[in-house]
């Protein structure tokens, strides 16, 4: 898929188990806060990309199970659990497709003062942060996202780290 595996060693041998992620800034970071800006971070299975938004990066070693990858959050998620998650974090039965689907905001016909949002780059910023804070009400660390470097992730406070590079 797309994610960037790193080996690691089991007494049994070599095994390929973990995703690799990596988030760039300009400030060292100890830990991730859910309730301010994002409720997450973005990072890139890229080290390049990561770079590209600043000289600090940190690097975020997952385990696959606990990555919601666009695929399991539309078609393996329970949908009883998918429904009463998305009304705990957005409730917005709109925003469905721009949530859950990952559907460009850009594309749609919603009406940002509509959900509380000043145009459509803030919606879209909204909803990437509704995604971010159901994966972590799912119980997932991260999540993919569709943005300006293909896929991305939004790293929650679920995850271990950040560590720097």
């Amino acid at each position: 898929m797309f994610h960037t595996h790193v080996l690691r060693r089991f007494d049994s041998g070599l095994r390929i188990d973990m995703v690799v992620l990596f988030h760039g800034g300009h400030e060292v970071l100890d830990f991730i806060e859910p309730d301010e800006g994002l409720g997450g971070l973005f990072c890139s299975p890229s080290l390049e990309a990561a770079k590209s938004h600043g000289p600090i990066v940190h690097v975020f070693e997952l385990d696959d199970d606990e990555v919601l990858t666009n695929y399991a959050l539309n078609y393996d998620i329970d949908d009883d659990e998918l429904n009463m998650a998305f009304e705990q974090v957005c409730g917005e039965d709109d925003l469905w497709g721009a949530v859950v689907s990952d559907d460009n905001v850009f594309d749609s016909d919603l009406a940002p003062k509509d959900f509380g949002f000043d145009d459509m780059a803030d919606l879209s910023w909204g909803c990437q942060r509704y995604r971010c804070r159901l994966a972590a009400a799912l119980g997932y660390a991260a999540v993919e996202m569709s943005d300006e470097h293909g896929i991305s992730y939004c790293v929650n406070e679920l995850a271990d780290g950040p560590y720097p590079l």
